[in-house]
């Protein structure tokens, strides 16, 4: 997974440990669930981008 991502191992293993102890994930051998999207979207600082259609050249 930290291949996929482009993180080193121990910075996706530090990564999970600090989100499962606040409580935004949890995780088994073989499962990650998110258990608190908000708190990522916080903690990523994410804001969707609005954005305005492209209009069609007239031909």
């Amino acid at each position: 997974m930290a291949d996929v991502l482009g993180l080193s191992v121990p910075h996706l293993i530090a990564s999970c440990r600090s989100c499962g102890a606040q409580q935004l994930i949890t995780s088994n051998a073989h499962l990650i669930e998110l258990t608190d999207l908000a708190g990522l979207r916080r903690l990523a600082q994410y804001q969707p981008l609005v954005l305005a259609p492209i209009p069609l050249p007239r031909r």
